[in-house]
């Protein structure tokens, strides 16, 4: 179990400095072995252990609880009211073990704490009666000899009254004693000292500190109205070892408390060293009858110097006299026969009173004694003693070698008397210091300044803060000795604004609160914001430099702002803020501009120049991007990614390029390429055709309108490069039939060995000097080299190559199946399909194609088939359509019939364009995920049938095998880019991986027989599977039952295809039966 103790604690380090104390740290958790006792004033209801608050100890025990636990226990006191002795027995106290952490101020019902001022109350009034008398407590508390793990944190502490004999007339609220010759070092934390009192020492605590070690450490404590018949009406301390390691007073208050001498604080030297450290505290109203309202430190036969930083000294009064003699009401120092030299930093001294010598300061060294006050960066207003002497008085009385000096610093003395610094026998030195016109003192030294104008903003209302552009603003010196380590001032802001100013408080016309950052690294166009934040007094004025050079009056504000930046915008910038007395320039900003190489366009090296109007294949090359990432655009208002732009050629124009690489850290400056179609040299009214392309020959015709009989010249073009020119004079009679002149207008080119490569060539034919290009271009190839010739090459499908015509959309997952070619010698085939859009992929196996495409645009592709020997090809073109910006709409009907899966299959149409295909998509019901798309082209008899439009709307889409495993999905299907779903779904899908085929007669079960393509025309292809090694029989007869084919396989492969030619049947129905001899499968087909 792990518990947050409520605050860290300093202890005195090296060198008198107050520092984090390691056990601070290692006591802010502690472990579950450590023993945590819970009290309230009552205890618990029915249990009373200690473990909880519910279960708490009895405010009863607590006095036992403390003096008795071991040391590392923890002790939380609830809110209430707790008192040491239930008796009237005055010698009763709350002794706190050594090493024992006690922390007050808990709500038990919440475990919430509140400290300064606690709801926690440790009193000495053990007789009730409410007054600070002689029937309370010689103490509250009592520590002996504790160890700096011993804490007490956030009580009350009242009523006790010190006034019996000996250690009992010492510390009424605590007595924190040496033991046996060991030292006592706790630390007093978040505590208030409320009307104690004693009769000698230490009215609210008296603190031993003989011993090495004894360093007490008291922060954020408040005292008030606490007091002391003779010294220490607050605190009294009693050190005289170990200087380096001083009692730490930190962050506290004295208010109207009172003695004969230290009102609210005495230090004393006890023959030895005594430098206490006091921080950041306030002394206010407190009184003292002789000498020392705020402090008064005894160096007599020792010495007892504090180091004062950051106190301020209000009001405090001395009353009266002893023995004729008086002195200081802030702090006054008793270094007769010894040394009372204290060091006092960025402190303020306002409205003090003496009755005698020195308002504010006494420095005593009578009988050889020293007393040296050093004052750093201090500030002194109406303060007042006898004589008008409201500052300070040195007294170097005596026959022997006395030394009394007074060192002021970066000071400020106005309005305290006619004559603030006097002495008898002493010296006082100022540098860099400001006294008022009416003093003459101290005014040696030609950096110290006079005025007669109050540098105070309002020192009646005891503000001391410098008015903007008063004389001590930058005028004190930076390398003060006493400055060092100091950042902050009186009021905690930064003490170093510029040169530091004269004074306790430095003036804050501009300070910085938020630099810059250091440095950044954008890219060319890119905006950039540099905040810097500032306060100040008055109004704030902002200029932006860079590398020293103003940038005017367009960056006047406190945040650097550029807009679509360029390589010339890089550089340091800094900021100048400008108040009405000072100005500060701001930590540099270091702009670095990134721009990558233009990258270089090119045209293809295969286009051929000039570019003819209707040129094919014409593409632009971008090259020199990381990675290939670019992007472009052009002057005809295209655009895209990738590094291949395909330029059109349609009309004539010169569009320039510009490409821009995005690979890099920051896209790159722009290339550009102009790129120019020119009009047709050779002009007419032209037509042709291209109506065959094998790896034999590329077969068309051509000819002018204009000049009937006379035969044109036609360029081949391979891509955009002219390959071959040839006379189109080979006459055929259908030409002459069609009216084609004189019919002599065809021409055949033979393929040459050069495009017998094994690679995809993309073929096309122009009108030689003209745009024209005939029609049915480009047909892509992939032939090889002649072999034997005994082996003949593949033989393509006809009439078409697909089970549906490729049509596909962007973004949108596609799948389609493509027709297998038939080998003569019935040799296995390879596949390879090239010209694919980004994001499609073809399964060569299954001859599936499927992905998401990215691109849109009309694609051509060549498929190939190859034997091991001879490869034959066939092109057809793939259009990806844009994505869909806007809902398609119809007058739709539909159903979504079998989910299978080998396929899912169905059929759908549009009622009001009835012979237009339409595309399917298939979706999860539930997620929505899209799972792919097909055409519903299919032609179906009974569709045609039951009217609707030409029978061609039926659909098969092959499963994809990423949902073949084993997953439950309800599928549904709608008219891609519409609303519109198809009756009949949702239906589930849950398929398996399949399993390797078995060599039993279970094989039959899973007979599949496909038909690719429905009607046919020339051929019939068929797909079985679910027969591997098993004999199959396949017979094709026509209606009347008339034999038109017949097959016997012996056995069938894992994937059997077959291809009857029925190019000589004549139109009609007929019917396919597969046996296996265990299941018969039938077939309707429709030739055409």
């Amino acid at each position: 179990m792990n518990r947050n103790l409520p605050f860290p604690v300093t202890a005195p380090g090296k060198n008198g400095l107050c520092l984090l104390s390691i056990f601070a740290l290692f006591f802010v958790v502690w472990s579950a072995s450590a023993q945590v006792s819970y009290v309230t004033p009552t205890g618990g209801t029915t249990t009373q252990d200690g473990t909880s608050w519910a279960t708490a100890y009895a405010g009863t025990s607590l006095q036992t609880l403390l003096a008795t636990s071991p040391t590392g226990t923890t002790v939380l006191v609830g809110q209430g009211t707790y008192k040491p002795t239930a008796t009237t027995d005055r010698t009763q106290s709350f002794t706190i073990a050594s090493g024992v952490q006690v922390y007050g101020g808990y709500d038990p019902g919440t475990g919430n704490r509140t400290t300064n001022p606690s709801s926690t109350t440790l009193s000495g009034d053990i007789d009730n009666n409410n007054t600070l008398d002689n029937g309370n407590s010689y103490h509250v508390v009592r520590f002996y000899s504790a160890s700096s793990q011993t804490r007490l944190d956030g009580v009350v502490i009242t009523g006790g009254r010190a006034n019996g004999t000996d250690s009992d007339n010492w510390g009424g609220g605590i007595l924190n004693l040496e033991l046996g010759g060991q030292p006592t070092a706790p630390t007093i934390a978040s505590c208030t000292f409320m009307l104690n009192s004693a009769g000698a020492h230490g009215g609210a605590m008296y603190n031993q500190g003989v011993q090495p070690g004894s360093n007490t450490v008291i922060t954020d404590c408040h005292f008030e109205s606490n007091t002391s018949d003779q010294r220490g009406g607050g605190i009294f301390n009693s050190r005289g070892a170990d200087p380096n390691n001083p009692i730490c007073i930190r962050q506290c208050t004295f208010l109207k408390n009172q003695a004969l001498v230290g009102g609210a604080i005495y230090n004393h030297s006890e023959g030895g060293t005594n430098k206490p450290r006091i921080e950041r505290c306030t002394f206010r109203l407190n009184t003292a009858s002789v000498a020392g309202a705020g402090m008064y430190n005894n160096g007599i036969g020792g010495n007892c110097s504090p180091v004062i930083i950051a106190c301020s000294f209000t009001k405090n009064q001395v009353t009266g006299y002893f023995s004729n003699r008086t002195g200081a009401a802030a702090i006054h120092n008793n270094g007769a026969s010894g040394n009372a030299s204290p060091v006092i930093t960025n402190c303020s001294s306002i409205g003090n009173t003496s009755v005698g010598e020195g308002g504010t300061l006494f420095g005593d060294a009578q009988n050889g004694g020293t007393s040296i006050l050093t004052l750093t960066n201090c500030s002194f207003s109406k303060n007042s003693g006898s004589s008008g002497n409201g500052v300070v008085y040195l007294d170097c009385g005596g026959t022997s070698n006395q030394v009394g000096q007074v060192h002021f610093t970066n000071c400020i003395l106005y309005d305290n008397g006619e004559n603030p610094i006097s002495s008898f026998y002493g010296s006082y030195f100022s540098n860099h210091s400001l006294i008022d016109a009416s003093t003459s003192a101290a005014l040696t030294d030609p950096s110290n300044l006079t005025t007669a104008t109050s540098p105070f903003v309002d020192a009646d209302n005891e503000n001391l803060q410098l008015v903007a552009c008063s004389l001590p603003v930058n005028a004190g010196t930076n390398t003060a000795t006493e400055l060092t380590g100091i950042t902050t001032d009186l009021a905690g802001n930064p003490r170093f604004v510029n040169t530091v100013d004269i004074g306790a408080y430095e003036f804050q016309g501009v300070t910085i609160t938020g630099q810059p950052v250091s440095a950044s690294t954008v890219c060319i166009g890119s905006a950039v914001s540099v905040p810097v934040s500032a306060s100040g007094i008055g109004s704030l004025t902002f200029q932006w430099f860079r590398d020293g050079n103003s940038l005017g009056a367009s960056q006047t504000t406190a945040a650097l702002s550029l807009t679509h930046v360029q390589a010339g915008d890089g550089g340091s910038y800094q900021l100048v803020i400008t108040s009405a007395c000072n100005s500060l320039t701001t930590n540099a900003f270091s702009l670095s501009v990134n721009s990558g190489a233009a990258p270089s366009l090119s045209l293809n090296p295969s286009v051929s120049l000039p570019i003819w109007q209707n040129t094919a294949n014409v593409t632009v090359n971008i090259t020199g991007c990381p990675g290939g990432a670019a992007t472009w655009k052009g002057s005809d208002a295209s655009s895209g990614t990738g590094t291949v732009i395909n330029v059109p050629t349609s009309a004539v124009a010169s569009i320039i390029y510009s490409a821009t690489c995005t690979g890099g850290i920051c896209p790159s400056a722009p290339g550009t390429l102009t790129v120019s179609i020119s009009s047709s040299a050779v002009t007419g009214s032209f037509d042709g055709f291209i109506y065959g392309a094998d790896c034999s020959t590329f077969r068309g015709w051509a000819w002018d309108r204009n000049k009937p009989n006379t035969p044109v010249s036609v360029d081949i073009l391979d891509g955009a490069t002219v390959v071959a020119t040839l006379l189109a004079d080979v006459f055929r009679q259908d030409l002459l039939t069609a009216g084609k002149g004189n019919g002599k207008h065809a021409f055949s080119w033979s393929i040459p060995q050069s495009l017998k490569d094994g690679l995809a060539h993309s073929l096309s034919a122009r009108v030689s000097g003209s745009g024209f290009i005939l029609k049915d271009s480009p047909k892509s190839l992939v032939c090889q080299g002649s072999s034997s010739p005994a082996n003949k090459a593949p033989v393509p499908p006809s009439p078409s190559i697909l089970i549906a015509p490729l049509a596909a959309q962007v973004n949108v997952p596609f799948s389609s199946t493509l027709v297998a070619f038939t080998d003569p010698e019935g040799q296995p085939l390879t596949y390879a399909l090239s010209g694919l859009p980004d994001g499609l992929s073809i399964n060569t196996t299954s001859r599936v194609i499927s992905g998401t495409p990215t691109v849109a645009g009309t694609f051509v592709l060549a498929y190939s088939a190859s034997d091991g020997v001879l490869t034959n090809s066939v092109s057809f073109p793939l259009t990806v359509n844009p994505a869909s910006t806007t809902t398609v709409t119809g007058n739709f009907e539909g159903f979504l019939d079998k989910v299978e899966c080998g396929t899912i299959r169905g059929w759908v149409w549009d009622r009001n364009k009835p012979n237009t295909p339409l595309t399917v998509e298939f979706y999860h019901t539930l997620t929505k995920e899209v799972f792919g798309s097909t055409v519903a082209n299919i032609y179906r008899e009974d569709l045609k049938t039951a009217g609707k439009g030409n029978g061609a709307h039926a659909y098969s889409f092959t499963v994809p095998d990423g949902l073949k495993d084993g997953v439950q999905r309800p599928i549904m299907a709608r008219v891609l880019g519409s609303t519109y779903d198809l009756k009949g779904g949702p239906k589930v899908l849950t398929c398996f991986a399949p399993a390797p085929a078995r060599l039993s007669a279970e094989t039959a079960e899973g007979l599949q027989v496909t038909v690719l393509g429905n009607p046919v025309s020339d051929q019939l292809q068929v797909e079985i599977r679910g027969a591997e090694g098993q004999p199959l029989q396949l017979k094709l007869t026509d209606a009347s039952g008339r034999l038109v084919s017949q097959r016997q396989i012996d056995g069938a492969v894992a994937l059997e295809q077959q291809t009857i030619f029925v190019g000589q049947q004549p139109a009609g129905l007929l019917l396919l039966r597969v046996n296996s001899g265990i299941k018969t499968m039938s077939l309707k087909i429709l030739k055409q």
